[in-house]
């Protein structure tokens, strides 16, 4: 499939000098990348076109690309060209500088992908993902990446949960909405990063800012924080997972790896089993599966993988734990 892919993007592009023009598919998350090495910082001009014009020559260059994908179903008849290349709405095209810092090298367009809710449904942006095309002055495509996971097709239908921390029917509202004095709320899926296990996406409800809070829409949709807190006069940190959105009745596999080069650093990635599990209850009486380890002082990525043993849901989570021995006061002699 990849070569196949890459045959597509090149003819596209009318590529005949293959030694000048790199392509790239990242082995673990599928992320497309296309570079024309020779244009990619490129010289100087003085001005460039309208960024319209430049920003519908990127579009038609998606377009295009999603149209040759469809060839690829000759092979896999169940191939829906837009899992390869979804959707997406224009968030902008700027220029960007030349190398020499005088003039412009080429316009830079960004779109977000988007998904729908349902079959017939409003669509909403799917967080962690990027189309990004590089468009040089005389309108060539000189540079495309598509930081997107190619889906399956398939589909699994479930229960929506509707957010009640200050929004009304989120869903209704075509994946945004709001009453007065009252916190907003907006439907997004969620890609994880390269490398990160996941195995479908799932809608959440974000509140606040762009970097507010995630709660789960549906019983697939789980959210995990982590909690650390220092462990009373000993030194490190207890490292509790809250984990909200699911049945509550969880598996979680832990384990850490050195970032520091401390005294753990020779063994690499540390299993630490499933921790001490327990479910709680908020102050509304709203329960939630959690799972605790203790880690000791030093620099760490510490990692959970969490399923729900009723649904079937899964979500990874990965986080840098920093934690410092105990700094006491010595004793006069």
């Amino acid at each position: 499939m990849e070569r196949e892919i890459r045959r597509i993007v090149l003819e596209l592009l009318g590529v005949a000098d293959f030694e000048r023009h790199r392509f790239t598919v990242s082995p673990g998350a599928g992320w497309l990348q296309y570079m024309d090495t020779a244009q990619g910082g490129g010289g100087a001009v003085q001005s460039l076109p309208d960024p319209a014009v430049a920003a519908e020559r990127a579009e038609a260059f998606l377009r295009s690309l999603r149209e040759r994908a469809a060839s690829l179903r000759a092979n896999a008849p169940d191939f829906d060209p837009h899992a390869l290349l979804p959707s997406a709405r224009r968030l902008g095209c700027v220029p960007v500088s030349a190398r020499s810092g005088f003039g412009w090298a080429h316009y830079l367009y960004r779109a977000q992908p988007t998904l729908p809710l349902r079959r017939s449904g409003p669509s909403v942006d799917v967080l962690g993902t990027m189309l990004e095309v590089r468009v040089s002055p005389l309108g060539r495509i000189i540079g495309f990446t598509s930081r997107w996971r190619p889906l399956s097709g398939e589909r699994i239908e479930a229960e929506f949960f509707h957010y009640h921390g200050g929004a009304h029917d989120a869903h209704a509202q075509g994946g945004h909405s709001q009453r007065e004095g009252e916190d907003a709320s907006e439907l997004v899926y969620i890609l994880d990063g390269d490398g990160i296990p996941q195995y479908y996406l799932a809608p959440y409800h974000r509140t606040g800012s762009e970097h507010g809070l995630l709660i789960g829409a549906t019983p697939y949709s789980l959210a995990i924080e982590f909690v650390v807190r220092p462990i009373g006069d000993e030194p490190g940190a207890r490292i509790t997972a809250i984990v909200g959105g699911g049945s509550t009745r969880y598996r979680f596999a832990w384990g850490r790896v050195a970032l520091d080069g401390g005294e753990d650093d020779d063994e690499g990635f540390i299993d630490l089993g499933e921790g001490v599990g327990e479910i709680v209850a908020d102050a509304d009486q709203k329960q939630f599966g959690v799972s605790a380890i203790t880690v000791p002082p030093g620099a760490w990525v510490v990692y959970v993988n969490v399923k729900d043993m009723k649904t079937g849901a899964f979500k990874h989570h990965q986080q840098n734990v920093f934690t410092g021995r105990q700094i006491v006061e010595a004793e006069a002699e």
